[in-house]
């Protein structure tokens, strides 16, 4: 299963990493695309949807993931901290998380991928029942290959995939599918492995 590593990926994303039972290979050597996943997440805020987006230095026209660096002339962390504790302070799970969570975004990291392999370890220790394998990466570009979903999982292609489960404004928005992962675990707590 070859894939993009995600910030805080979608549902589906994850839901795809359980249903193979082969260690994903994150592909960090194709071009860091904007708008995408890559650096971004969305979680369920008092206004419904919302972005949370990591700012990314930009070094040329076009560079690798594995050169993509987190730009600090922005206080991004403390606005996403925020946001996940406004989003989420009130859902059955994210007290049980937040010690171990918050840290983990406040976390200075040069480059992006040590900052979202961080996030996805934390994560895969939360809803798989197995042992965390070590990450996979590829080592050069690869331009197709079997079970290839680095273009599946993207924001303006959202995966109508999930049976409703409780969400703490559904009561103003309605349900919204596919959010971040941490929207699932914050709301689930323990049956997150079992739903996905």
């Amino acid at each position: 299963m070859l894939l993009t590593p995600l910030y805080l990926g979608p549902v589906s994303y994850y839901s795809a990493i359980l249903s193979h039972h082969n260690t994903p290979v994150f592909d960090v050597h194709q071009h860091y695309q904007k708008q995408s996943y890559v650096n971004r997440t969305t979680i369920y805020g008092a206004n419904g949807a919302l972005n949370l987006i990591i700012p990314i230095q930009h070094v040329g026209q076009k560079f690798s993931l594995k050169e993509a660096k987190i730009a600090h002339d922005y206080p991004w962390r403390k606005q996403h901290v925020k946001s996940f504790i406004s989003a989420y302070r009130t859902s059955a799970y994210f007290e049980f998380f937040e010690d171990d969570f918050i840290p983990l975004i406040q976390k200075k990291e040069t480059f992006l991928l040590d900052y979202t392999y961080a996030l996805h370890h934390f994560i895969m220790g939360i809803i798989s029942a197995e042992p965390i394998p070590p990450k996979k990466e590829s080592t050069t570009y690869l331009k197709e290959t079997k079970d290839d979903y680095r273009n599946v999982f993207h924001p303006k292609q959202k995966q109508n995939t999930s049976t409703p489960y409780p969400q703490v404004f559904e009561n103003k928005h309605g349900f919204i599918s596919d959010l971040s992962i941490v929207d699932l675990i914050f709301n689930l707590g323990n049956k997150t492995s079992a739903y996905l």
